[in-house]
């Protein structure tokens, strides 16, 4: 994470933000929009990942409950920003961390079927 942006915060509550944001990624309606939000606040290195690695680790361990709802473009960046920060910060759970992202995609992932916005169940 880029920690000197970190520390220069402004006016905002970016760790607020990032909960509200981590919230509205397991709800259908609100996944693509979330994911766009917390993937910018982690490449602008908003919060540092000591402030957020219980959150991180909970959308990749417990995807099917703390993950993105569906599977969109925002949400798989996401979801390899995530992969990414955590291998990053803690390097021994890489195995681990690429088998949970991936049961997510595959558990997301529907072949056979076009998902369009009118297709996702509300």
């Amino acid at each position: 994470m880029h920690q000197k942006s970190a520390s220069v915060k402004g006016s905002v509550d970016w760790i607020q933000l990032w909960h509200i944001g981590t919230r509205a990624l397991t709800f259908a309606t609100t996944c693509r929009a979330a994911a766009v939000q917390l993937h910018a606040i982690l490449a602008a290195g908003l919060v540092q990942y000591r402030e957020i690695g219980e959150d991180v680790d909970a959308m990749i361990t417990a995807a099917d409950i703390s993950g993105p709802a569906i599977l969109c473009d925002s949400a798989v960046l996401l979801m390899m920003h995530l992969l990414h920060a955590r291998v990053t910060e803690v390097p021994g759970t890489s195995l681990i961390a690429c088998h949970h992202v991936i049961r997510w995609l595959f558990t997301r992932w529907n072949s056979g079927k076009k998902q369009t916005p009118s297709s996702i169940r509300y």
